[in-house]
């Protein structure tokens, strides 16, 4: 038996096992609830990363330990005795949002704190589009619909802010979106940050680590050579490929406002008039490489107008651009149908998926058949980049444009989609995004009518 002064070896390491071991695991607990370690090899990862903890601009505070680097956090209990501060001035305030908007994952998380201090505010949550190598883009990740009447008093919401970019673009959306008031809310606000926000949990010089995040979710979900990959894999859609979205010219029905869909019907004067003009206005968009249109008379008469102006010789006729067949509301005027039928009529402007007209085309097969030409001739198409001009009809447009490319459930009704107008897509490492919509600014006595995105 060993002894060691007027202990037993077992005498100690009892002593040990009974005293120092609890005592460190409560040091480790308390140190894991408090810091993160961050390897040198993540470190060095994450620094080629934009906008992450690791910024040369924003440094955090560390301490170094065996070589790696010891990044302060802050607990998940402060951010809910925060959000319930904020909460409790919130009412003190006499401030009521009808909606809480959480920006990404740490916006998410605070606000949803907020929400149920608030006696469950509705909240959704958004965030901007990344990427390939997750930097952050200018537009948002989708297009959110919000309800009229939650539009009325808006609470945006972030984990933390230090540039102020991302919660004033999403103000900008949110104002041209129709929302009548916003305030804005954060947990841990830097000193740097050049914009007053109305409700701070906390602020400081610090770059701190928050509470949901950790040393593997620091921007290092993709390594170079996954990066790669997934480029390559991508490369087989177009890399810059600019289309024009056109709606065909007007007819006699459609300046009666009746509903045309399989009917076959050639332009009005003014719509012959108005191709003309869209075809000159071409001339001054680039080289046009390639035409495809519907096989109706009125798409094609407009698509002729075009390629004559930017010579081109073929039209490629796609059957999948046609537009919805009506059924029994085809070549009938709109408020004859709302007068005699107006039930259906409502309940197809408000969810034309699931109701339309009787003997017509579902809005589920044009979806379909929209979506199948956008994959196979836009998406896949070889060569890899230039313009193309895609003539088609209303209904099919909108479709194309509010439930593929923008990949909302939403009624189409709302998408403005006139005769002879121009939409803009850009398509860049196979994502979509609008540039702008419905332009008429170049067509004879017609008021301009262009959302710029």
């Amino acid at each position: 038996m060993i002894i060691l002064g007027s202990f037993t070896l077992n005498q100690v390491l009892s002593y040990v096992a009974a005293v120092i071991i609890p005592i460190l695991a409560f040091l480790w607990a308390v140190f894991k609830d408090s810091y993160t370690i961050i390897s040198k090899k993540t470190e060095a990862k994450a620094k080629l990363k934009e906008n992450d903890i690791l910024s040369e601009d924003n440094k955090p505070t560390r301490i170094p330990f065996f070589g790696n680097s010891v990044f302060k956090r802050l607990r998940m209990q402060m951010a809910v005795k925060k959000a319930d501060e904020i909460a409790q001035k919130m009412i003190a305030d006499q401030y009521n949002p009808t909606l809480i908007l959480g920006i990404g994952r740490g916006g998410a998380i605070f606000g949803s704190l907020i929400s149920y201090h608030l006696h469950h505010t509705p909240m959704i949550a958004i965030d901007r589009y990344y990427d390939y190598q997750e930097k952050r883009l200018v537009y948002p990740l989708y297009d959110f619909d919000i309800p009229n009447f939650l539009k009325r008093s808006i609470l945006l919401v972030a984990g933390e802010i230090h540039t102020s970019g991302t919660m004033e673009r999403f103000r900008k959306h949110l104002l041209e979106k129709g929302a009548k008031d916003i305030k804005t809310c954060v947990f841990y606000k830097q000193n740097t940050c050049p914009i007053d926000v109305d409700y701070v949990g906390l602020a400081g010089e610090e770059r701190i680590l928050m509470p949901w995040q950790d040393a593997d979710s620091i921007r290092d979900s993709l390594n170079s050579s996954e990066q790669k990959r997934l480029l390559a894999e991508r490369q087989k859609y177009n890399p810059s490929l600019t289309i024009y979205l056109v709606r065909h010219a007007e007819t006699d029905l459609n300046a009666a406002d009746r509903f045309i869909g399989r009917t076959e019907v050639g332009l009005s004067a003014k719509g012959a008039a108005d191709a003309q003009a869209l075809g000159q206005h071409f001339k001054v968009l680039g080289k046009i490489d390639h035409i495809y249109s519907s096989p109706s008379g009125r798409c094609l008469q407009t698509a002729k107008c075009i390629a004559d102006a930017v010579n081109i010789q073929d039209i490629d006729k796609q059957y999948e651009l046609r537009e919805m067949d009506y059924g029994d509301w085809e070549g009938v005027e709109r408020k004859e149908i709302r007068k005699n039928n107006r039930q259906l009529y409502d309940k197809y402007k408000k969810d034309p998926f699931n109701n339309y007209p009787v003997g017509g085309e579902s809005p589920s097969s044009v979806k379909e058949r929209m979506k199948n030409f956008w994959a196979l001739k836009v998406l896949e198409r070889n060569p890899q980049s230039g313009q193309i001009v895609i003539v088609t009809h209303k209904t099919a447009g909108r479709i194309l444009l509010n439930n593929i490319i923008e990949g909302k459930n939403t009624s189409f009704h709302e998408k403005e989609f006139d005769n002879a107008s121009v939409t803009k897509i850009i398509i860049e490492s196979g994502e979509a995004r609008i540039d702008y919509e419905n332009d008429t600014s170049f067509l004879p006595f017609q008021p301009t009518k262009i959302s710029v995105r």
